[in-house]
């Protein structure tokens, strides 16, 4: 992993239940661990120093 990562994110639980759950509003089936990139999309794109025009559904 060290010669191709070039980030990481923690999500909580609850983050990726709310992405679970936004995930299943647009028809699409898929557990916690599997909306957790959603739910760390989410975070990055509204962290600190995330940009403010930026979205992710």
């Amino acid at each position: 992993m060290h010669g191709g990562l070039d980030a990481a994110v923690a999500v909580t639980d609850g983050d990726s239940a709310h992405a679970t759950a936004r995930l299943a509003e647009l028809g699409v089936s898929s557990g916690p661990s599997g909306a957790a990139a959603l739910a760390g999309l989410r975070a990055v794109l509204s962290g600190p120093t995330a940009d403010p025009h930026s979205t992710a559904c």
